[in-house]
């Protein structure tokens, strides 16, 4: 036989046997599931001030003196300077189709400023604020917690825990024994509820709680 036969031939046999090997491969896969309901502890709100006015300056100027009381009502309420961002600043100009023709009308300056909450009873209060300040409109208010990762982890634990009991219920069952790991897979998924307190005061918003769902899927060998 010659040698490139030969090696043919081996390389046949190896990749032969490393398919048997594959398919007699005893496994079994489990999947455990975690619920880990937490509460919204904190908030983020974002606020845009909108000014329009034939001249660019002036709508500048209009919006930085709008903008400057909103920020002023802001920080009255003892929120730190760290938790206030500018999210958005547009300066735009304002058409209008004239006979076919569009034609500069006047300016828009539209300021957006995200405020981050800790305290979410104070959330009804801030927006009244807001309001009376001169903000133009909130574009969303949303909510979050701290110490997710802590949440996230805790999940996961909880997840491995009822899949690696699921295997041993099933070895057992089956007069088998569990080996090594062989895969895991995990994923986190936040699901939002709308249950909670309102604000103390002001306008009324409810924080509600959310729940962080853990999946984890193991493949055990068996012998």
């Amino acid at each position: 036989m010659k040698p490139l036969n030969k090696l043919l031939t081996i390389f046949i046999l190896l990749l032969t046997a490393s398919f048997t090997i594959q398919a007699q491969r005893h496994s079994i896969t489990v999947q455990g599931t975690a619920r880990v309901p937490i509460e919204n502890t904190k908030s983020t709100i974002r606020v845009t001030m909108e000014t329009v006015s034939p001249s660019p300056n002036d709508s500048i100027a209009e919006n930085t003196a709008k903008s400057n009381a909103v920020l002023d009502a802001i920080l009255g309420t003892g929120i730190d300077e760290n938790d206030i961002q500018t999210s958005e600043f547009i300066f735009t100009p304002v058409f209008m189709n004239n006979s076919g023709v569009n034609e500069i009308t006047g300016y828009k300056v539209t300021n957006s400023l995200k405020v981050t909450i800790n305290d979410n009873d104070t959330i009804g209060t801030l927006l009244d604020l807001l309001i009376e300040a001169g903000a133009s409109r909130i574009d969303r208010v949303t909510f979050n917690a701290d110490n997710i990762d802590t949440f996230k982890n805790q999940a996961l634990l909880m997840a491995t825990e009822k899949a690696k009991s699921q295997a041993l219920i099933l070895a057992k069952a089956s007069s088998l024994s569990l080996g090594k790991v062989i895969r895991i897979d995990a994923t986190n998924e936040f699901s939002r509820n709308g249950v909670g307190a309102a604000a103390a005061s002001g306008v009324p918003i409810i924080a509600g709680s959310q729940d962080i769902v853990a999946t984890v899927t193991i493949e055990y060998a068996i012998y």
